[in-house]
């Protein structure tokens, strides 16, 4: 039983780190994303406000 629970421990642990890798790409395209946006309405002189 113990290593059943310390396997389900592990499978956790790795969730919660696939999680994290995810998130960090997530929001790596995310600031991407604003940054084109950005330069793009400065680009065509629209606020973007």
């Amino acid at each position: 039983m113990p290593l059943k629970s310390g396997t389900k421990l592990h499978q956790q642990t790795m969730n919660e780190h696939s999680l994290t890798e995810l998130q960090k790409k997530i929001d790596a395209v995310v600031k991407i994303a604003i940054a084109e946006a950005i330069e793009k309405h400065r680009r065509l002189g629209q606020s973007i406000i």
